[in-house]
């Protein structure tokens, strides 16, 4: 019960972050962030497209490894 558990909350943790990142950056939220707004020398970094590109990538990762472990996940909980 308690792998069980640990499992679920992992895969929830895994789509919740994937969905985040790649959300986010095409957001306003992220075009008035703290460290954009503290920062004023790295704003045109933040902002860019590439960046933001990247963000996004990160999330699709966590997306895509969320859905293999959830059919690796819910094959074991067949067997």
């Amino acid at each position: 019960m308690k792998d069980r558990l640990r499992a679920l909350v992992y895969l929830f943790y895994l789509f919740e972050v994937g969905i985040f990142l790649l959300l986010v950056p095409w957001s306003p939220f992220w075009d008035s962030n703290y460290f954009v707004t503290w920062l004023p020398l790295i704003k045109d970094f933040c902002l860019s497209p590439f960046v933001r590109g990247a963000v996004s990538g990160v999330g699709v990762l966590h997306l895509l490894v969320g859905a293999l472990d959830s059919l690796t996940f819910i094959r074991t909980e067949r067997h």
